[in-house]
């Protein structure tokens, strides 16, 4: 999640958390491993990958433990999609991987405990 709790408050602050969209559930889907690899700033990399050999995953990635970064982009190899939303859906096909690049608005958006769907 690329987070930690503060000292005191015992409030998560992370710059990304995910949701299993085929189950409505928070949390990585089965066979879905996530590695936050930088943070800088406004950008956050990440890399998902999709264990399964046969089934596909489906997910979104919310910017914030309560969705209080706004998503304004994401980079996935040389192609680069416009987000604008605390939000955005990743679909992983059958023992893929890629490294997303999150360029985001930090505390931007008033926190939820709302699932992004």
């Amino acid at each position: 999640m690329g987070g930690n709790l503060t000292d005191r408050i015992w409030s998560l602050h992370a710059r990304v958390r995910y949701f299993d969209t085929d189950k409505r559930r928070a949390g990585l889907p089965e066979d879905v491993a996530a590695l936050v690899t930088k943070m800088e700033g406004g950008t956050t990399w990440i890399t998902l990958v999709n264990t399964s050999p046969v089934e596909s995953r489906n997910m979104y990635v919310q910017t914030g433990a309560f969705g209080e970064h706004q998503c304004t982009s994401v980079r996935v190899g040389d192609k680069e999609y416009p987000v604008n939303y605390r939000a955005f859906a990743v679909s992983l096909a059958p023992g893929s991987g890629s490294e997303l690049v999150i360029k985001t608005k930090r505390y931007a958006n008033p926190p939820t405990f709302s699932f992004p769907w």
